[in-house]
């Protein structure tokens, strides 16, 4: 049995661990001493297709599966769970 994701999700994987490694990971301590997670890089997340991946693309969103979505939410947790 063949487990490997399609290129789209692996180029999705590789994306999001990118954007984990530049602009989660750094401030990640920070955020959980402060018990703060900025609107900043919830932001940061919208503009680059993550918060919506679920959401239909006539609403605004992705129109992503829920394994593109597990993938995402796998990365970040990586860096800051």
């Amino acid at each position: 049995m063949d487990f490997s994701l399609p290129e789209e999700y692996e180029m999705l994987r590789e994306s999001a661990r990118k954007f984990a490694e530049t602009h989660i990971a750094p401030h990640a301590q920070q955020w959980d001493r402060e018990a703060n997670y900025p609107d900043a890089i919830i932001r940061k997340m919208g503009d680059q297709g993550f918060m919506g991946i679920l959401v239909p693309q006539e609403y605004g969103g992705s129109g992503g599966t829920h394994t593109m979505f597990a993938i995402v939410l796998e990365e970040f947790a990586r860096h800051d769970g």
